[in-house]
């Protein structure tokens, strides 16, 4: 996988709720569910570039 250095690594989770169009409930749901990794730092969550990838690929198509 060709990573560009200057794309972001990680995200905080309002912005992978936007990215994703998704609110609180699902958000966190997609993090029980472990299909988003989220990570602490401090008080500071924060969403993996990696994680928001393999979930988007996970999904499957409507009517493919």
């Amino acid at each position: 996988m060709n990573v560009n250095p200057l794309a972001p690594r990680i995200f905080k989770p309002r912005q992978v709720q936007q990215m994703l169009n998704c609110g609180n409930t699902h958000f966190y749901k997609l993090v029980a569910d472990k299909k988003l990794d989220l990570l602490k730092d401090g008080k500071s969550s924060f969403v993996t570039a990696e994680s928001v990838e393999r979930y988007l690929a996970s999904l499957q198509p409507v009517n493919a």
